[in-house]
């Protein structure tokens, strides 16, 4: 698929409760980035040409991600990522399809970032705070996109690769 036929809308929104600012400006790019590569390598045919997407990424403090988590994962803790697809799996044509060609606007979900534990795991892993978001960014959106690590290891290594194939491309430009 050629990308060109693709525009998206990306909203970044800060709620994330931090005396740290952050430049949310410097993310919209690389996040841009991503997503079209990811729809111009991943789809062979045009299901998506001429179509808008939106996607919003908000980044956000522990509090509201651990209200979250415990809401819709039952998980009372806070985590470093979470997201919310509007559709099931876009990775494969299914029922889905036939809505999705319907309309020239689609909203595909939303993705949340916890800025304090981004900072945390960036400093565990020895990166700095815009690699860690990268990172958090491509994992979310791949949840979006319909891919789960959590259904079998080879869904995990899937995604895995994934994640990387984005990163690498965000170095490369």
């Amino acid at each position: 698929m050629n990308s060109q036929g693709l525009s998206l809308d990306l909203q970044i929104i800060d709620e994330s409760e931090s005396d740290n600012s952050i430049q949310l400006e410097q993310y919209g790019k690389p996040f841009n980035e991503m997503v079209l590569f990811f729809f111009e390598q991943y789809f062979e045919d045009d299901r998506f040409e001429g179509k808008n997407i939106e996607l919003v990424v908000n980044i956000v403090g522990e509090s509201k991600i651990k209200v979250l988590n415990a809401q819709f994962r039952n998980k009372d803790k806070v985590t470093d990522v979470l997201s919310f697809p509007m559709w099931d799996n876009l990775r494969t044509q299914n029922s889905e399809e036939s809505e999705i060609a319907a309309f020239e606007h689609i909203f595909l979900g939303e993705v949340f970032i916890c800025l304090k534990k981004a900072e945390l795991q960036a400093q565990e892993f020895g990166i700095d705070l815009y690699s860690e978001i990268l990172h958090l960014f491509a994992h979310g959106f791949l949840h979006i996109m319909g891919f789960d690590h959590e259904i079998d290891e080879s869904e995990e290594k899937l995604m895995e690769n994934w994640e990387k194939r984005l990163l690498l491309q965000i170095r490369k430009s």
